[in-house]
């Protein structure tokens, strides 16, 4: 099953896929990456099928996520030169602006109130390499976060959310455009209380982005959104590292349903929500 990418990147064909939100996986972390590790990362994805990717720093101290960010700007420099492995097409930053509701396995210390100057501390230099962000648009001030983020060119993604029906309306009217990981880390879907995934279902254009190993989802979870005709849907196994708690890369590629082979750290304390 393929999903529409309504995205600004342009693929060409010998692209064999596109993964869209990793934050790393086999031992590797984007948080702690180094360029030469970045680079043998990427070129691990390449032998498993996958042709580009966005490598994805997540909720932390803001100076961690620019390190990260400058390791990412350099690797994309030197793969124009020629360096090989999947193509590093820049970053999606999951938060930190996002629900402190919803904190999935992000550490809860490093979410931070959404202003304009903590946006801009954070992506100041990296417009450029910055493709998405995933926020919860129903904090107060993240409103304007997506508007400052649109003028930059950066997409906007509602994820760690703890929105309702009308306010994930309002977010997509605003111009917030995709969901991060369906199901996980957001508001559940109730009949009196259907939140702002049923909203993303009934709005056209709206993709959705599922973490497709049968370990965040059930498999009947990932087969609900098949019949939905508006809906655009990304199905991704995504190599789960937050905070060195999990490791289940198992080759794919982005947009293909597929099971786990890798296996998850047992005993951990991270939060699989």
């Amino acid at each position: 099953m393929l999903c529409r990418l309504p995205c600004a990147i342009r693929l060409d064909q010998q692209l064999q896929g596109l993964h869209a939100h990793l934050h790393g996986g086999s031992g590797f972390d984007v948080m702690s990456a180094t360029v030469e590790g970045m680079e043998a990362w990427l070129s691990d994805l390449a032998k498993s099928g996958v042709g580009a990717v966005l490598a994805s720093p997540y909720t932390s101290p803001t100076e961690q996520m620019r390190d990260s960010l400058a390791v990412i700007r350099t690797v994309m420099e030197r793969q124009k030169e020629g360096a090989p492995g999947a193509r590093l097409l820049g970053a999606h930053l999951e938060g930190p602006f996002i629900s402190m509701e919803r904190p999935g396995s992000m550490e809860t210390q490093y979410i931070q109130p959404p202003t304009e100057k903590a946006c801009r501390e954070l992506i100041e230099g990296y417009e450029p390499i910055i493709r998405e962000m995933t926020l919860a648009p129903e904090v107060p001030g993240c409103g304007d976060l997506v508007d400052l983020l649109l003028r930059e060119g950066i997409r906007v993604q509602a994820g760690h959310c703890d929105a309702t029906f009308g306010e994930g309306e309002a977010a997509f009217r605003r111009g917030v455009g995709s969901i991060c990981h369906f199901f996980n880390g957001a508001r559940p879907i109730r009949h009196r209380d259907p939140g702002f995934l049923t909203a993303a279902l009934v709005t056209p254009d709206i993709y959705c982005e599922m973490i497709t190993d049968f370990v965040h989802l059930d498999p009947g979870a990932v087969r609900l959104l098949g019949p939905v005709g508006s809906l655009s849907y990304a199905l991704s196994h995504r190599p789960a590292t937050v905070g060195g708690a999990l490791d289940a890369y198992s080759k794919g590629i982005y947009a293909q349903y597929h099971d786990v082979q890798g296996s998850y750290t047992q005993g951990t304390s991270s939060r699989v929500l």
